[in-house]
């Protein structure tokens, strides 16, 4: 998780980043209020985005994907005990609905 204090514009202390789809930038999550900082425009689910930090240009990817990417590589024979958040967050990633059996 990228926080917000190394961004090379500075940033909250105890924040987190998320990428702006729509402004191509960087925004910050303030964790204390339990926002953004600005209204985001379209938050990315995936992709990979060069963010500048203090310490220079890093690659980021968004939390949500790799999460997703995760559950993904699970073998189908461990099913039974992949989490459901695992089935969730790959069926919002591509657009499916999954009904409450999980089929």
């Amino acid at each position: 998780m990228l926080r917000s204090e190394i961004l090379a514009g500075g940033g909250e202390r105890h924040g987190l980043v998320a990428w702006d789809e729509r402004r191509g930038a960087p925004i910050a999550y303030d964790i204390g209020n339990r926002r953004y900082n600005e209204g985001p425009g379209r938050l990315a689910i995936s992709g990979e985005f060069v963010v500048d930090t203090r310490e220079g240009p890093i690659h980021c990817r968004p939390a949500f994907e790799l999460f997703a990417a995760k559950c993904h590589a699970m073998p189908l024979e461990d099913a039974a005990r992949r989490p459901v958040s695992c089935a969730r967050a790959e069926a919002r990633l591509f657009g499916c609905r999954l009904s409450r059996t999980g089929v």
